[in-house]
């Protein structure tokens, strides 16, 4: 998993009552309304990691990942001056909360870098939650406003919260092609001869149903560069990328496969075809972050995406 993903993945295991991690959020009423949103204030607009919000007393928080020590000051403005209005206006607000809401910046970030983060927000005049995460750490405090309790949670056999979401737009092309790479697989192992972009994107991004529609498009269109890396490098005449226009949707057209040598000939193909995407994609070193188990070839479902087809704006 991308390690700049890691805040992220603490705010989706926080919301989720599912024992995989802390659950603190979820506990207190949050659920997830949407991933990669546009947020306007009158101070700007900005894109936030995940906007949660919760019930009676209704409270919507803007959630901001942070992978440094630093605080983009104009960027903390703008989710200061974010209110229910606003992004009522915008369409960013869940049509169940109430037009009064409290909206409330939560910086996300990472627990050895609390303390530069908290001196960023107090020079520029803003006050703002934050949690802060480690391996089996979560801890938030702050000015909490009505409906949110801080927490401090500590527990070695937790460790890293899980990696729901695994690779964005701006993950490296290596780490989203090697995804990609695993959808092409199955799809030729059932010898599709065609694989839809987004849908597998939606296999990918396992939140895909609350990724932003803007935030789907970014997505699609980064695996439009991995499919044309893996059809000029690893899967070379295996593979194109077909056109794609505003009424057909960007298509892999699967043009060889190993599922169609003979019994003898294709275990050697697939080993062939793996050791061309090791050489092409391989990452050396030690991950930072604990990987979710790879998937087998049978594990990869080419059936629907699960959940209700949410498309936040």
């Amino acid at each position: 998993m991308d390690p700049r993903l890691l805040p992220l993945n603490a705010v989706l295991a926080l919301v989720h009552a599912d024992g995989t991690w802390f659950h603190d959020l979820a506990e207190q009423g949050f659920r997830l309304h949407a991933i990669e949103l546009k947020v306007h204030s009158s101070a700007g607009i900005a894109v936030t990691d995940a906007v949660v919000y919760r019930r009676e007393p209704d409270l919507v928080l803007l959630c901001e990942g942070k992978s440094g020590r630093n605080v983009e000051a104009a960027q903390a403005r703008k989710y200061a001056a974010a209110d229910a209005a606003a992004l009522r206006r915008s369409g960013a607000l869940p049509v169940e909360v109430a037009q009064d809401a409290t909206v409330s910046p939560l910086f996300v970030v990472r627990d050895e870098v609390r303390a530069d983060i908290e001196a960023g927000l107090r020079d520029c005049g803003v006050a703002a939650l934050v949690l802060s995460i480690g391996r089996g750490v979560a801890r938030l405090d702050g000015p909490c406003p009505a409906g949110l309790e801080a927490f401090d949670r500590r527990d070695a056999s937790k460790r890293w919260p899980p990696g729901r979401v695994r690779a964005d737009h701006q993950s490296p092309i290596e780490e989203l092609a090697e995804l990609l790479a695993q959808q092409i697989g199955a799809a030729q192992a059932r010898r599709l001869s065609v694989l839809d972009l987004e849908e597998a994107a939606a296999r990918i991004y396992r939140l895909w149903p609350q990724l932003s529609l803007s935030g789907r498009r970014d997505f699609v269109r980064r695996l439009k560069d991995c499919a044309r890396h893996l059809a000029n490098n690893a899967l070379k005449g295996a593979i194109r990328l077909g056109p794609g226009s505003s009424d057909v949707p960007a298509r892999i057209l699967i043009e060889r496969t190993p599922a169609d040598r003979d019994a003898r000939g294709m275990p050697q193909a697939w080993q062939a075809q793996s050791r061309h995407l090791a050489a092409d994609l391989g990452r050396g070193g030690e991950p930072t972050v604990e990987e979710d188990p790879q998937l087998s070839l049978d594990d990869l479902d080419l059936g629907e995406a699960d959940g209700p087809d949410r498309r936040p704006e």
